[in-house]
Parts: structure tokens; C-alpha cells; sequence
């Protein structure tokens, strides 16, 4: 699940421990960890701002309420596909095992990370135990040609909101129909456009350091709901987990900034128990 031909500076992880993303630099990973990064100030929002309300600074509110989850559920198929990219089969590892021990890991620690943290109380979904199951499902989709890819995204725009309002009585949620991923889809080519000038990846750069290493901020934010800051829920606590997270990304990759951790500690750490190694 990693590639060592990277562009724009030194390999760092994407964020959610798929694969590899770029350093600060115009490219379509800037703009990718700069959406994750955005994602993750939406899901403060949801965890510790004040309840949605469609009124003033409340909409805000409104629309990060589930479409953050969207939004990561997006990303991490972009992870997936950018982490098999430029690989020809003749580059894959040969046998199942080797081939797929490390998405195998991953997952088998994302999973029981998430279940570690819903043990705790936090007070929030924690999601980690989701997106172990998603990458294992979305796998064999990295694989099939372009064609292939097109008809089977046609058949899932047609038929997954028409399953969703049969099937989510069943399981418990309620039919919803507000369209999170053409827009999660949308801000992302924003994001990219933004990322070709040097102006625009400056800019970013907040966004793009908090991206790449969203595991740790998740993880972090989890623990603290479960600690000092359980039942927080205001524009200040937002502000503050906020600011904190902004702040803490870009001082870190600021002073691990030639060093593998500058990808974060849990990205880096998930990287090691998957593959044995730092990355190259």
C-alpha cells in the first residue's frame, strides 16, 4: 500500500494511514491533505461546537453535521488509489500474503483503536472501527480500468440513495438525501485549483499540515473528550480545539520537518507495524 515516487518533497502519510501523501508544495496531495485537513475542523465541529441551528453562524454548523464523515469516507477512497498508483503488476509484491499484509495490518489496528476509544466514553461515534471495515471493502476497487470504474460509480449514484431510504429504517438511521459526497467531491477540485500556485499552497498550508496527520488528531481529540473536555459543547471549546489543532500540525512538521515523523506519531508508528520500517 505505498509507493516511494512521490512529488513535491519527502513522502509523508495521507493522513488516515493508507499510504503516502507530498510535503508542502502545489499538487493534487497538497489539495487532498488540505480537504482532510478541513474534514477534521468540520468534525470538531460536530464533536465540541455548539448544537446546528439554521440560523446565522449556525449554518456552519448545519453543514458540517455528516457530511465530515462524507467527506473522510471520500478521502480515504482517494488514499487507496493514490496508494497503488504508478505500481505495474510486475511491481506487486509477490503472494497474497505479502500483497496484502499491510492493508491487513492497518486495518486490524484501526479497528482496534476504535474499539480501544468507543470503550472509553468519549461521547462522540468513533468512526476508526468504519473506516478498518471500508478499506478492506474498497480494496478490490482500486484494481478494475477506468470503464469498469465509471459504470460501476453510475449504478452507485442511481442506486445508493434509493438503498439508503429503503434500508436505513431497517438498520435504525433516518433516510437522508442532502448530497455530502458532490459536494465533499466539489470542494476537493476547489482545493486542487487552489494548490497549483505557490500563493494558494501557502495558504493551504494550515489545512495541509493538519490533513496529513488527521489519525493523531483524531485519535487526540477522542481522548480529550473522554477526559478534561467530555460534554464540551460551544463555540469556545470549537475555537480552542481548533486553534490547538492548527497550531500544534504545523508546529510539528515545522520541527520533524526532515524527519519520517513529520507525517505525525500515530501515522508514523501505524506505518512501522505495517511494514517494519520507516518510510523511504
Amino acid at each position: 500500500m505505498r509507493v516511494t515516487a512521490v512529488r513535491n518533497g519527502p513522502a509523508t502519510d495521507t493522513g488516515d494511514g493508507t499510504g503516502p501523501g507530498t510535503g508542502p508544495g502545489p499538487g493534487r496531495l497538497v489539495a487532498v491533505d488540505a480537504v482532510r485537513g478541513l474534514a477534521v475542523l468540520g468534525m470538531f465541529a460536530v464533536h465540541v461546537g455548539p448544537g446546528p441551528r439554521p440560523d446565522g453562524a449556525g449554518y456552519l454548523l448545519v453543514a458540517a453535521d455528516g457530511r465530515a464523515p462524507a467527506l473522510f469516507t471520500l478521502l480515504a477512497g482517494f488514499s487507496l488509489a493514490l496508494a497503488q498508483r504508478g505500481r505495474t503488476p510486475a511491481q506487486q509484491p509477490d503472494g497474497w500474503a505479502l500483497r496484502y499484509r499491510p492493508l491487513l495490518i492497518r486495518c486490524a489496528v484501526l479497528a482496534g483503536l476504535g474499539l480501544l476509544l468507543a470503550a472509553l466514553r468519549p461521547g462522540i461515534l468513533v468512526i476508526l472501527a468504519f473506516f478498518a471495515v471500508h478499506f478492506l471493502a474498497a480494496e478490490p476497487f482500486t484494481r478494475p480500468s477506468a470503464p469498469v470504474l465509471t459504470a460501476v460509480a453510475g449504478v452507485c449514484v442511481v442506486a445508493g440513495p434509493l438503498l439508503s431510504f429503503l434500508l436505513g429504517p431497517v438498520f435504525g438511521y433516518e433516510a437522508s438525501g442532502r448530497g455530502a459526497v458532490p459536494g465533499a467531491t466539489a470542494l476537493t477540485g476547489l482545493f486542487v485549483l487552489a494548490a497549483r500556485s505557490r500563493a494558494g499552497a501557502r495558504l493551504l498550508r494550515p489545512l495541509t499540515a493538519l490533513g496529513a496527520m488527521a489519525l493523531s488528531a483524531y485519535v487526540l481529540h477522542a481522548l480529550a473528550l473522554a477526559g478534561p473536555a467530555h460534554g464540551a459543547a460551544s463555540w469556545t471549546a470549537l475555537a480552542g480545539f481548533a486553534g490547538v489543532a492548527l497550531v500544534a500540525a504545523w508546529a510539528w512538521q515545522r520541527f520533524w520537518a526532515d524527519s519520517p515523523l513529520r507525517c505525525g506519531p500515530l501515522e508514523h508508528l501505524l506505518r512501522l507495524a505495517a511494514q517494519g520500517r520507516p518510510a523511504a
